[in-house]
């Protein structure tokens, strides 16, 4: 059996436009989906200055109070990260998803 190709999808981009510290959580980041969907299921990259800094899973995504499963672009929302909190304003959240494609053999 062939390991299969694991294919990564751009979902979505936010832009970190404030930051909230919140006690017991840690720091979110206050976004605009700038392109895209951003599903909590993704996982993402944060750019800063077009430099990768950091790459780990979504932890929540809050649109006002509520908690929900995926934003869409033009909307605004806070996004905390998985092992993550020194965001900046400016930063770049660059979700995507990891597809794994069944590899065949070549007759």
């Amino acid at each position: 059996m062939l390991e299969p190709d694991r294919v990564e999808e751009d979902t979505g981009r936010a832009e970190v436009r404030q930051i909230f510290r919140i006690s017991k959580v840690g720091n979110v980041a206050g976004c605009m989906i700038i392109h895209g969907r951003i599903k909590r299921s993704h996982k993402v990259r944060i750019l800063r200055k077009n430099q990768l800094i950091f790459t780990g899973n979504i932890k929540n995504i809050r649109r006002v109070k509520d908690e929900v499963s995926e934003i869409a672009e033009g909307f605004e929302c806070g996004i905390s990260v998985e092992g993550f909190n020194d965001f900046e304003e400016g930063d770049i959240l660059q979700a995507f998803e990891v597809k794994e494609i069944a590899r065949k053999l070549k007759k």
